[in-house]
Parts: structure tokens; C-alpha cells; sequence
């Protein structure tokens, strides 16, 4: 199976031949993607560690019982901090750049209209689900707002994070929400943008079975991407096989893992009309009410929105100087969007509800005729090599070469 990364390329279908090249080069990229994870990953476990240190430092000066010891210890965590900060950015940066060349590059390889016929007996398969893989779900928030900033660095920080969110169609996702974030900038008063997103593997992947291979087929796909190594006849090599040393083969992508992505905004603008200092006021409130613990209780392990800030925002979005449009974006999946009784209160809670829907929506199995099915975006696929021995084999079996004609 090749590395799970968020790529699709034209000629990444199931059932069909896949560029032998091109998963090497996927390949490659999930393992540049993953170092950047990694990098990542030691940089927010430090700072998580920062806040907790934090935390129990003020917690034992409230009750008289001050730790000497552990102001040193923050020191350290500090240190830690600047270098694994550093390490992220120079690596974050460094395979940023690699990704990109990888990715150009990919962008003029082969199409499934330029390979051979697949060798497989599609008629004679179906695509079935099983539940193999490892559900997993990573969720993130955050409050964009334009401040005294231009439309257009807002508009690009929003999509670097969505980008960055690293789900399934994440580049895709990221234009679609700068295009909205523009358009709602370019026709309201917009003031700030809180931006919800999820990504999720599913735990059902799809398996082609049984995997019939058609020998003749396999024989002319080989010739037709090897001509330097063509199987004249199959027969006289299955009688007397040689070593095989070439790397060569025929890859057919026999399966696939499925994810999805989620992501919701919330546009908060001025109503025409209002004094900027009325609405100044409650924006400020707002945004701080937004910053603090973060939007979503991640901290806690709860999914949702915290009570006593969705209370403040509720009470934010019902006054008569703002107004709030919600944007849902999905790929993968596409979630219930429910309504409110307020027009006003409508948009957080629908958001709330869409993104409870996604998560539901993707953590059972679907079925469709009682059976269960994969559904989502394919971000990491089974494969099936066929070297030249396995084709000439496949043509003629041992038994039919030692048989003799009466």
C-alpha cells in the first residue's frame, strides 16, 4: 500500500494501472509529509506542556504553596520551545518547497488515457468494504479577524490554515474558502472570520475482489509500457524461467483508504447603518470571548463548542449591528445542515449541527442495500505487482507446460 496523503492525480483510479513512477513518487511525499507532521507534533506537545506547567504554577502560588523549583524547569521548557520552533519552520519550510517540485512534476505524468487496458476482469469483480482501518480525527479552530490588516493578508492566513489542516482535498478546500472569505469581504462590512475545520480517516476501506488478471491483456500492458522487454512468447519462458532482476512491473491499484474533510466559517460583519463605536465595542468583547481556551474545548477532549462561550456568541450574533453568514465546505462527505429559530442565531447553530452531522456521518458504516460500503476520498491505495515472471506464469502455469498433447 502506497503512503496515505491528501494527492489525487488523473490517472489514480481502482481497478485500473497505476504509473509505477508516480506511486514511487507519492510515496516519497507522504514521507516528506510525514516529517513535517512530526516536527509539528513535538512543537504543540511542548507548548501544551508550557500551558500545563503554567497552570500549575498559579494554581500552587492561590494556595500559598509556591514550587521553587519549577520556575527553572519553565525555563527549560522555553529553550525547548525556541528550538523545536525553529526546527518546525526550517523543516515546515524546507519541505514545503520539496512538496511543491514533487507536485509539478506529477502534474505532467501519465493519464489513464495514455496507459494500457487493466489486465483485471472488471466484470468479474465487485469493490467491498471492509473495516480495517483505523479511524482518527483531528480537529482545529480558529478566529481570523481583519483588524486593522487588509482583505487580502486575511484572506491568505485564512487559507495557509485550511491548507495546512492537511486533510483530504485540503488544497482544493483552501481556495474555495479564500474565494468566500473575498466575496464576503467585497460586499460587507466584513470584521472577522472564526474558521472550524475536521479531517478524518474512515474505517472502511475498499478491497477489489476476487482479482481476476486476464493473461493476454497482462501481456500486451507489459509489452506496451516495457517494449525494451517484450514477452514474445510466453509459453517458451514459463518452460525454461530465468532469474528475474529487473524492477520492473505492472501495478494496478487494487483497493483504497478513505478520508474526508470538513470545514466551517462563520463571517461576522457590520449591519449598514450602525455607529462603528456600538459595534466596536461587542466586536472586541467577541473576538476576546473567541481567543480564550480556543473556540472548541480540545483541551478538555470534548467535540463541540464551550456552553459559556457559545452563550456570548449567541448573545453577540442576535443584536440588531451584526450580522453573520455561515460557509460549510466538505469533501468526502456532505453533512445535514439544520436551522435555527432565529435567522441571526441560524448560522452558529447550524454549524454546530453540521459539523456534529459530519462526525456522525463518517464514524459508522454507510450502507446502501443492506451492505456496507467505502465512501470518502481515496488518500492511500492498495496495490498488486505483476513482474514479468508473474505474467508469463499467469499465461502458462507449470502444470500446462510440463502437460504433453496426445
Amino acid at each position: 500500500m502506497s503512503d496515505s496523503i491528501a494527492f489525487t492525480h488523473p490517472s489514480l483510479v481502482l481497478g485500473q494501472l497505476a504509473d509505477t513512477k508516480l506511486m514511487e513518487q507519492v510515496a516519497r511525499m507522504g514521507h516528506i509529509a510525514r516529517q513535517t507532521d512530526a516536527a509539528h507534533q513535538r512543537l504543540n506537545a511542548l507548548i501544551r506542556m508550557k500551558h500545563s506547567l503554567m497552570m500549575t504554577l498559579n494554581e500552587l502560588h492561590g494556595m500559598g504553596t509556591p514550587l521553587d523549583t519549577l520556575p527553572e524547569k519553565l525555563t527549560e521548557v522555553d529553550q525547548q520551545l525556541r528550538e523545536a520552533a525553529t526546527a518546525y519552520l526550517n523543516t515546515y519550510l524546507n519541505n514545503e518547497n520539496q512538496l511543491f517540485q514533487l507536485q509539478s512534476a506529477l502534474a505532467s505524468e501519465a493519464s489513464v488515457s495514455t496507459l494500457p487496458e487493466t489486465p483485471l476482469k472488471l466484470e468479474e469483480t465487485t469493490l467491498k468494504a471492509h473495516p480495517w482501518h483505523t479511524a482518527s480525527l483531528k480537529l482545529d479552530s480558529h478566529y481570523f479577524s481583519r483588524g486593522g490588516g487588509t482583505k487580502e493578508d486575511m484572506v491568505a492566513q485564512l487559507g495557509n490554515f485550511v491548507r495546512k489542516s492537511g486533510g483530504a482535498g485540503s488544497e482544493q478546500l483552501a481556495r474555495d474558502a479564500s474565494e468566500q472569505t473575498t466575496r464576503q469581504a467585497e460586499s460587507h462590512r466584513l470584521y472577522g472570520t472564526l474558521v472550524v475545520t475536521a479531517q478524518c480517516t474512515h474505517r472502511n476501506i475498499g478491497v477489489i475482489e476476487p482479482q481476476v488478471i486476464d493473461p493476454v491483456k497482462a501481456v500486451n500492458a507489459w509489452n506496451t509500457l516495457y517494449p525494451h522487454a517484450r514477452i514474445e512468447s510466453p509459453k517458451e519462458e514459463a518452460k525454461s524461467p530465468g532469474p528475474s532482476t529487473s524492477d520492473e512491473a505492472l501495478t494496478l491499484l487494487t483497493g483504497a483508504v478513505y478520508g474526508s474533510s470538513f470545514v466551517g466559517m462563520v463571517h461576522l460583519m457590520q449591519e449598514e447603518g450602525t455607529p462603528v463605536k456600538d459595534f466596536e465595542s461587542n466586536r472586541a468583547r467577541l473576538e476576546e470571548k473567541l481567543r480564550i481556551g480556543g473556540w472548541l474545548q480540545a483541551r478538555t477532549g470534548k467535540l463541540g463548542v464551550d456552553p459559556e462561550i457559545l452563550d456570548e456568541v449567541k448573545s453577540f450574533l442576535i443584536l440588531p449591528t451584526v450580522t453573520a453568514h455561515l460557509s460549510v465546505m466538505t469533501m468526502g462527505t456532505i453533512p445535514l445542515i439544520g436551522s435555527g429559530k432565529s435567522s441571526k442565531v441560524m448560522d452558529i447553530h447550524s454549524l454546530i449541527a453540521a459539523l456534529d452531522n459530519y462526525l456522525a456521518e463518517v464514524n459508522g458504516y454507510h450502507q446502501e442495500a443492506g451492505r456496507d460500503v467505502a465512501q470518502g476520498i481515496p488518500i492511500g491505495y492498495y496495490t498488486r505487482k505483476l513482474t514479468r515472471g508473474d505474467i508469463v506464469r499467469l499465461s502458462y502455469p507449470p502444470e500446462d507446460t510440463n502437460s504433453t498433447k496426445k
